[in-house]
């Protein structure tokens, strides 16, 4: 059986998207927190919070930038990725887990029912972003 990697998070973008260009591509970078509620069995209850960084190209990173802010509602769809570098600090190989984002669907807030629009005027909330094909090159 081949491998399979598809991840879907839902969460809020804890920080204004920012847009760079590798090349002609557009490339978008968010992070997404995503909260978990626990309960132990002896009562005790908390909250735990996962940050996960986001990358998505092409119109899709274009649109992300545009309609999306710091405390925006996401659900992103793509796979995971892993970033390799060497700290210039401690000259240590440093690795992190990401999201290549191929999907981003805006989650509206309270109980409003997901939109859809035509032309310039942006993505409703609940309308996908776009999907791009990912760029096989190395940003």
């Amino acid at each position: 059986m081949k491998d399979f990697n598809k991840v879907i998070v839902m969460g809020t973008i804890v920080r204004a998207p920012d847009l760079k260009m590798a090349g002609s591509v557009p490339v978008t970078k968010f992070t997404v927190a995503i909260n978990r509620d626990w309960k132990a069995r002896d009562g005790r209850s908390g909250k735990e919070t996962a940050y996960v960084d986001v990358d998505v190209f092409g119109r899709t990173a274009e649109n992300a930038v545009k309609y999306l802010t710091a405390g925006s509602r996401v659900l992103v769809e793509g796979r995971l990725k892993m970033d390799k570098w060497r700290d210039s600090a401690t000259g240590k190989e440093r690795v992190k887990i990401g999201i290549m984002g191929e999907n981003v669907t805006f989650i509206p807030k309270g109980n409003k029912r997901p939109q859809t629009t035509h032309g310039e005027t942006g993505p409703k909330p609940g309308e996908s972003l776009g999907e791009e094909d990912i760029p096989e090159h190395e940003y």
